[in-house]
């Protein structure tokens, strides 16, 4: 399946959890943050999502601690279980 955007910290010149790699997405994709739906590998990526107007699901899938800041709307396991009623 090809992807419709593919955008590289390198491209960026930021690596996350800056806002310029969420940012440079949503650009490339012509979506505004309110209606796409981030799915976060980390806490730190939760937060930086979050902070561009993300809604931001959590594939928490070793128990990583969260960290101060922005909440997902959801954390769980498995990425079914993040993304259950949402996809």
């Amino acid at each position: 399946m090809p992807f419709d955007a593919i955008v590289t910290a390198e491209d960026v010149g930021f690596y996350k959890p800056r806002p310029e790699p969420y940012r440079a997405v949503l650009a490339a994709l012509n979506v505004p943050a309110e209606e796409a739906l981030f799915v976060a590998g980390s806490s730190a990526d939760v937060a930086g999502a979050a902070r561009v107007g993300m809604p931001v699901v959590w594939h928490n899938r070793v128990g990583l601690p969260v960290r101060p800041g922005p909440k997902p709307l959801r954390e769980a396991v498995t990425l079914d279980a993040a993304l259950e009623g949402l996809v």
